[in-house]
């Protein structure tokens, strides 16, 4: 006999954020980090620099003609790296005002990815040059693309862990 029932807890908005926001702090600090080597470089720490650009080197060529430069040393990324991670980070700091419903199919998300593999694929084949402009321009709109196919599978794997939670708070209260 249970003389004190357990009151029905109601769910936590707050708590099906947790992946969404997993994934931007993950993605903040990801992205800061790439201006950490023209920082240290300036600030006299050579060695912690290279540390910091040796970290990204398996994501991304690094080649100097293709980044951007911060007090006259290379960030530790690509122009078009940078600009998708920027643009992912920053529509995953807005997402609470920009991404509504439940995101778009796999084949929308190519519609995003199409420039960038063409900006590519066109300069490989001789059949365009592509420049700072375009590579961060195509950049942008894949990171555009990438989080807003990604941010409603954060919230409903965050709806899922609550929903998850309550059913184990249930079965175990029985």
């Amino acid at each position: 006999m249970n003389f004190f029932p357990r009151k029905e807890s109601k769910p936590a908005p707050f708590r099906d954020a947790i992946p969404l926001t997993v994934l931007t702090v993950a993605s903040l600090l990801w992205t800061a980090g790439t201006m950490a080597a023209p920082f240290l470089a300036a600030s006299g720490h050579p060695l912690a620099a290279l540390a910091a650009k040796w970290i990204y080197a398996p994501f991304c060529h690094q080649q100097l003609s293709r980044s951007l430069s911060l007090f006259g040393f290379p960030v530790s990324v690509c122009h078009r790296c940078l600009a998708i991670y920027v643009s992912f980070t920053l529509v995953l700091l807005l997402s609470g005002m920009l991404v509504r419903g439940r995101g778009f199919s796999r084949l929308a998300l190519l519609c995003f990815l199409l420039p960038m593999l063409s900006d590519f694929l066109f300069d490989v084949a001789g059949l365009w040059t592509n420049t700072p402009v375009t590579r961060m321009a195509s950049g942008v709109v894949a990171g555009i693309g990438l989080a807003y196919f990604l941010v409603p599978a954060m919230r409903e794997l965050g709806r899922e862990m609550r929903d998850r939670r309550l059913c184990s708070t249930v079965t175990q209260g029985n």
